[in-house]
């Protein structure tokens, strides 16, 4: 029989964040209204820069299912900018954890980085690459996109990626 988990995605992030984002957008929306002939050009820009921006969050806010799946063969993620390929416990050398102006975050530390960023669309794989750069890993799960905190989530991970390696040396004897 096998162990799934699902866990919901948090809705107070993309809640926050959307409504500020459109606040600022109503912003410019007002200075293209109510400002004098010369600022129209920054009631655009604002507009249009923080409504774009609050479009993936709304995505995010309304969008159904869960935002992480674990089970015994691996784990798939939902991000803003889409589900995220299904990796399998293999494809995992290890998990480990990072801070970004403290916001913890589970990584995770793949056996192949470039296979991964082969499967990605081109969004995903620009962010990708940044993690890459800046903390050694492509794949990484934030506890601010789902409704559990960071060390039950750390926690999570690890006990499934564990017991898959200890499942995997059982059999090999």
């Amino acid at each position: 029989m096998s162990d799934i988990v699902q866990i919901n995605p948090s809705r107070l992030k993309p809640l926050l964040i959307a409504v500020v984002a459109l606040g600022f957008a109503s912003i410019g929306i007002a200075i293209l209204v109510f400002g004098s002939g010369d600022d129209w050009w920054a009631g655009v820009f604002t507009a249009l820069f923080f409504g774009l921006a609050s479009i993936p969050w709304l995505i995010m806010l309304f969008r159904p299912g869960p935002a992480l799946q674990l089970d015994d063969k691996g784990l798939s993620a939902r991000s803003w900018v889409g589900v995220l390929p299904f990796l399998t416990w293999d494809q995992i050398a290890g998990i480990g954890e990072f801070s970004l102006k403290g916001n913890a975050m589970v990584i995770l530390m793949l056996k192949d980085p470039d296979g991964y960023l082969a499967r990605l669309g081109p969004v995903s794989r620009f962010i990708a690459k940044s993690n890459l750069r800046y903390c050694g890993c492509p794949a990484w799960l934030s506890a601010n996109q789902v409704q559990i905190s960071h060390r039950d989530l750390y926690d999570l991970v690890d006990r499934f990626h564990r017991n898959y390696h200890r499942i995997a040396a059982d059999q090999q004897r």
